[in-house]
C-alpha cells in the first residue's frame, strides 16, 4: 500500500501538535480550592489520580486486582490490608497455577494496599520480600514468539489479499517503525496519523504512555 511505502521512506517526525503553552487558569484553580465538597473537586481528584499510570497500565493492574480479590474471597480473607499468610498463599497458589507473572500481581496488591491507605507491618514486609524471591526462583526463560524478517514482511505485503490480513500486515508495520507498544496499536484511531505527501512523511500522535508520559507524540 502507498502509505506503507511512505511510512518505510522516512523516519518518523516528533510532533506536538494541541500542547498548550499558555498559563493556567487561576479563577478556575481558586474555585476549586472551595469547592471542597463538592462534585467539581473530585472530578478533578479523580482525574489526577488516573494520570498515574498510562491507560495500559491501569488495565492490567485491575486485571490482575480482580484475580487478587477473587483468590482472597475464596481463602476468606481481606483484599486489604495485606498480610503475610495472604501474601505467601496467593503467590503459592498464582506459582502452583503456572503464572510467570505472580511477582506482578504482588506488586499490583502492594500497590492497591497502599493507594488504601494502609502501610504494612513488619511481618508482611518479610513474606513479601521471601515471595518475590519464590514468584522468580527457577522461571527460566520465557517462551517466545519466532521473529519475523524484513524480507517476509516485504512477501506478506505484496501477495497478501483481503482486508484483515493486509491491516495485520500494516499493524505490524506500524507499530516495529514507531515503536508501538500493542495496547498503543490497539487504541490507535485514523485521526491520529498524519500524512504529508509531498514530503513523504507519516506522523502519528498517540495518548501517553510509559514510552511517551507527556504525550508529545511520535
Amino acid at each position: 500500500p502507498q502509505h506503507c511505502t511512505l511510512l518505510c521512506g522516512m523516519a518518523p517526525r516528533s510532533t506536538r501538535r494541541g500542547i498548550k503553552t499558555s498559563r493556567g487558569n487561576s479563577s478556575l484553580a481558586l474555585s476549586l480550592a472551595e469547592d471542597r465538597n463538592g462534585q467539581s473537586l473530585q472530578r478533578a481528584v479523580n482525574k489526577f489520580r488516573g494520570l498515574t499510570y498510562a491507560r495500559s497500565t491501569r488495565s492490567t493492574m485491575s486485571a490482575r486486582m480482580r484475580l487478587w480479590s477473587r483468590l482472597s474471597n475464596g481463602l476468606g480473607i481481606p483484599v486489604v490490608p495485606l498480610t503475610g499468610y495472604g501474601v505467601e498463599t496467593i503467590c503459592s497458589i498464582l506459582r502452583a497455577s503456572g503464572y510467570r507473572s505472580a511477582v506482578n500481581y504482588l506488586n499490583s496488591a502492594i500497590t492497591f494496599n497502599r493507594d488504601q491507605g494502609h502501610a504494612l507491618d513488619v511481618g508482611t514486609e518479610g513474606a513479601i520480600k521471601r515471595a518475590r524471591m519464590a514468584c522468580t526462583r527457577n522461571l527460566g526463560p520465557p517462551q517466545r514468539m519466532r521473529g519475523i524478517t524484513l524480507q517476509e514482511l516485504r512477501t506478506l505485503t505484496r501477495k497478501l489479499k483481503g482486508f484483515y490480513a493486509v491491516q495485520r500486515v500494516a499493524g505490524y508495520l506500524l507499530a516495529s517503525w514507531f515503536l508501538l507498544r500493542c495496547s498503543e496499536l490497539i487504541a490507535l484511531d485514523i485521526r491520529h496519523v498524519e500524512f504529508d505527501e509531498v514530503q513523504s512523511v507519516v506522523s502519528i500522535t498517540i495518548a501517553s504512555s510509559k514510552m511517551d508520559q507527556s504525550a508529545f507524540g511520535c
